[in-house]
């Protein structure tokens, strides 16, 4: 945990004024900005999960990540593919899939999304919708996703991420992004709607990021 933080406090003393790299992403869920073409970065989230993603081109941005859990061969692996298929000064449009599987088991599953993004690099909004896949099936009951990014300084953003399955449950994260020309550090608190009725409060778990851009 200590190691991530160093680097949020590093880059919020040491930083010089810049613009976000990762517009293209929430804390975890896809914006409908596309990542610049020739664009790469990786990401190490919650110590234990590790991802990539590439700009192909002008629309095209390829991610996937692992988990590494120690002292188990059974890691979660998952691609997640997008198409910016409208991008304009305010507005973007995008559609994707997110696939994930077990390694020992290799029984995919996942989801068929579509997602709208509307503002600007200081202030935004997105919503998305997808429905789930898996075992053979689809399902007919929807994932709704809103969320927004909103500039603080000239090196940090709040975030929100929140997604709901009509029927199923709720889950919510707020934090902040801090960053330079090279290196995000993401901090957010994260809940769900169980957690808040079983507890008569608002209880955070903490979700903690890092980001480097290659190129």
């Amino acid at each position: 945990m200590k190691i991530f933080f160093f680097f949020g406090l590093a880059l919020l003393v040491h930083a010089a004024p810049a613009e976000s790299q990762h517009d293209s992403r929430l804390f975890f869920g896809p914006t409908a900005r596309s990542v610049a073409p020739g664009s790469v970065y990786i990401t190490w989230q919650e110590f234990i999960l590790v991802s990539g993603a590439v700009g192909v081109n002008s629309g095209v941005t390829l991610l996937g990540g692992l988990t590494i859990v120690p002292g188990t061969s059974a890691q979660f692996i998952y691609a997640a593919p997008k198409m910016t298929v409208m991008q304009h000064e305010k507005t973007a449009v995008a559609v994707g899939a997110f696939v994930g599987a077990i390694s020992s088991e290799l029984e995919p599953g996942g989801l068929v999304y579509g997602v709208v993004t509307r503002g600007t690099a200081d202030a935004g909004a997105t919503l998305g919708l997808g429905f789930a896949f898996g075992d053979g099936e689809a399902y007919s009951r929807p994932a709704i996703m809103a969320g927004f990014e909103r500039r603080l300084t000239d090196r940090t953003h709040i975030l929100s991420e929140n997604y709901v399955i009509p029927g199923a449950g709720a889950l919510f994260l707020l934090g902040v992004r801090i960053f330079d020309a090279r290196m995000t550090f993401d901090l957010a608190g994260v809940t769900t709607d169980k957690v808040i009725t079983k507890t008569k409060g608002l209880l955070l778990f903490p979700w903690v990021a890092l980001t480097w851009s290659l190129r």
